[in-house]
This record gives C-alpha cells, structure tokens and sequence, in this order.
C-alpha cells in the first residue's frame, strides 16, 4: 500500500490541525482579533470606529485585513520603542 503524506497508517485522511490549512485568511473577524491580541470585543469594535484599527465592511460585516493589522501593530511597536 502506498503511505499518502496525509493519512494514516490504514490509509484514512488525517484531520489538518487547527491554524495548519492550506489556505492564508486574508481578513479575520473583530473577535479573532480580539482573541488574538488579548483584548475585549468591545475594545476591538471601539477602535475600529474610531479608525484606529483597519477595517473593511462586506454586506454589513467587518473584516480587519490581516496585513494591514500586522503593518498596524508594527507601527504601534515602532511607535512604543520610539517613545523609551
């Protein structure tokens, strides 16, 4: 029997592990975000009305493209580092 890279051993598909897929998100949620840098979901929501964080909106969702949040919180680590 051929060994396939994402099987096991009696040739079933292995589950791809969470954050492994194949494909980049270019957008996440506001509460991906929030998730992901320890903050409130109202916090997120908060400065993304404000303009502090970027963001889209499709259909009435908000998206926060993830580039322009990485690009984001290197400003605001430039920024911090700056200030010492």
């Amino acid at each position: 029997m051929i060994a396939y890279p994402n099987t096991d051993a009696v040739g079933r598909v292995k589950p791809i592990p969470e954050g492994r897929d194949s494909v980049e998100e270019l957008l996440v949620k506001p509460m991906e975000v929030a998730k992901s840098l320890k903050f409130g979901r109202s916090t997120i929501y908060d400065l993304v009305a404000a303009g502090v964080i970027p963001a889209v909106r499709i259909n009435g969702s908000i998206r926060v493209p993830v580039a322009a949040l990485r690009e984001w919180i290197e400003k605001k680590t430039r920024e911090g580092e700056a200030s010492r």
